[in-house]
């Protein structure tokens, strides 16, 4: 939407809106990237309270989920495409974290334990050492949101970060894209997260 007329161009002249325009958004850069950092700072205390959530809904559903998330067999379950949807499980485990639905978070662990026979495999190695696989975590690495992709492009344009920093963003935004960790992207041809 423009709020200068074709009279305003003609009065003025490109050059001085175009100077008034720079200006502005000179001036108003500060306070944007305050209300940015406000802004990722409430999506942050957002997924911290919404993750806080689903461990609680966990421990009361899924007592031994801990365990479970530190079962081998999990990691490779959790790799497989779900056979209704055709969608791996760790996107599925993904996006219900993402969207904050412990109710969908507890399916995917209960049908794990199901396929598991019940119980899963006692770990001979420290969780530590395992893949977090919960939440959004791949084992290829961070799971990105297209938020993200779009702050740090909004910190490159406002010369927040240097070229040689946001080329490096920008070659870790499009591996993740690759390997299917940008979070909320899907496949045009299966509907599922790649």
């Amino acid at each position: 939407m423009s709020y200068l007329t074709p009279e305003d161009e003609k009065n003025f002249g490109h050059e001085i809106i175009d100077l008034i325009q720079r200006g502005s958004r000179q001036a108003m850069a500060p306070v944007l990237d305050r209300l940015e950092e406000r802004d990722e700072q409430l999506r942050e205390g957002l997924q911290r309270a919404a993750k806080t959530a689903i461990d609680h809904a966990l421990d009361a559903a899924v007592p031994n989920w801990r365990q479970v998330n530190s079962d081998p067999r999990w990691i490779g379950w959790l790799n497989l495409p779900e056979p209704l949807s055709g969608c791996r499980r760790q996107d599925l485990l993904n996006d219900a974290v993402a969207q904050g639905d412990a109710d969908r978070v507890i399916r995917i662990f209960r049908g794990f334990i199901a396929a598991a026979g019940g119980q899963p495999a006692p770990s001979s190695r420290p969780a530590s050492v395992l893949p977090a696989s919960y939440p959004a975590q791949s084992s290829r690495g961070r799971i990105y949101s297209r938020e993200d992709i779009t702050r740090m492009a909004a910190l490159h344009r406002r010369k927040a970060i240097s070229d040689e920093e946001y080329a490096r963003w920008e070659n870790e935004f499009i591996r993740a894209a690759n390997e299917g960790r940008v979070k909320g992207a899907l496949d045009p041809a299966t509907g599922c997260q790649p």
